[in-house]
């Protein structure tokens, strides 16, 4: 399980990278290695391609958000089963409060 969060998170930034890499696309060396990069970026982001606001894409931000959203709940999965105390146990409810005694 750790693993795969570690996968995802190199994901991520690899997408992060790609949306850097691409406000610099007119130096043919950068030009090379966002292509590069695009490669694996692509197949994820591309079906996200319609969501644009003018000349801005916002199609890596919904991937990044779904995996980074992803990435946050196998961080709690693993951490509550790998503890012998989760940390996001509930405490009983106490139903008695002070000062409540019988009131006859």
């Amino acid at each position: 399980m750790k693993a795969l969060i570690w996968i995802l998170r190199i994901y991520f930034y690899i997408i992060v990278a790609w949306v850097l890499l691409s406000w610099l696309g007119g130096i043919p060396a950068i030009a090379t290695i966002r292509n590069l990069i695009g490669i694996i970026v692509e197949p994820v982001v591309r079906p996200f391609y319609f969501l644009s606001f003018g000349g801005l894409s916002i199609a890596p931000m919904v991937p990044a958000f779904i995996i980074w959203t992803l990435i946050g709940y196998l961080e709690r999965s693993v951490a509550t089963s790998d503890s012998k105390y989760p940390q996001f146990r509930e405490e009983p409810a106490d139903d008695r409060r002070e000062g409540d005694g019988d009131r006859g």
